[in-house]
């Protein structure tokens, strides 16, 4: 199956770590009609954390990573996640540089008051953005307020 990350879940060093061998990295893509967002509070993460909030706009979009993943990763990004009680799973299409659609899992859940992450945790989201090519421009408007 696919599972489409935005937030931390980008990051490689945390994919292993998570779903050591239940991924493999696929390549970047894009979700339109939402929007990237810091919002809530994590005592776990010491700030906002990630989430995508559904728009409807076509010219709001927020790149990620495009995995492939098992059950067994699913199960335990399901736990890391708090799905069903903190983040929702949904299913999405998402598209590739060259415009290939994909069908594909994404965690969110409904927007709470944006904040700021600290400073930590907005790094391993840099990284991951990194990891994965996400555009610079992207990360400087979006990741790294």
């Amino acid at each position: 199956m696919l599972y489409f990350a935005y937030g931390s879940n980008m990051n490689f060093e945390q994919m292993n770590e998570r779903c050591p061998g239940g991924h493999v990295f696929l390549k970047r893509a894009l979700l339109r009609g939402y929007r990237f967002v810091y919002d809530g509070y994590s005592n776990y993460r010491k700030g906002a954390v990630a989430n995508i909030v559904e728009t409807r706009e076509e010219n709001d979009i927020v790149w990620g990573a495009l995995f492939e993943i098992n059950s067994e990763c699913l199960s335990k990004l399901d736990s890391y996640e708090g799905y069903p009680y903190f983040y929702d799973r949904k299913e999405v299409t998402v598209q590739d540089d060259e415009g290939n659609q994909y069908r594909a899992i994404v965690y969110l859940r409904t927007g709470k008051d944006e904040s700021h992450p600290s400073e930590s945790y907005k790094n391993i989201i840099i990284r991951g953005a990194k990891d994965c090519g996400i555009p610079d421009e992207y990360i400087e408007k979006f990741l790294d307020k």
